[in-house]
């Protein structure tokens, strides 16, 4: 998985926050996965780099969904990730 920060999108404050999966950390920084139901059939999947928005992907299930973010976690934990 390739890291890198854009340029101004960060965590944005909500009143309705998505749901947490996971949390992996190294070097003092923290990266999270965050799940959110946009539409009905509609599922975004939110990765940050310490409240940055690295990565999100749109989904038709909620199954595919909590497939990618596993995905994701799994990459992370091979480059070192814990």
């Amino acid at each position: 998985m390739v890291m890198h920060r854009p340029s101004s999108r960060r965590r944005p404050a909500d009143p309705k926050p998505g749901e947490h999966l996971w949390s992996l950390h190294r070097a003092g920084r923290e990266i999270e996965c965050e799940l959110r139901s946009i539409a009905p059939g509609a599922w975004e999947c939110f990765v940050f780099d310490d409240d940055w928005l690295i990565s999100s992907r749109r989904l038709s299930s909620r199954v595919e969904a909590l497939a990618y973010a596993e995905e994701q976690r799994r990459a992370l934990v091979r480059e070192g990730w814990a």
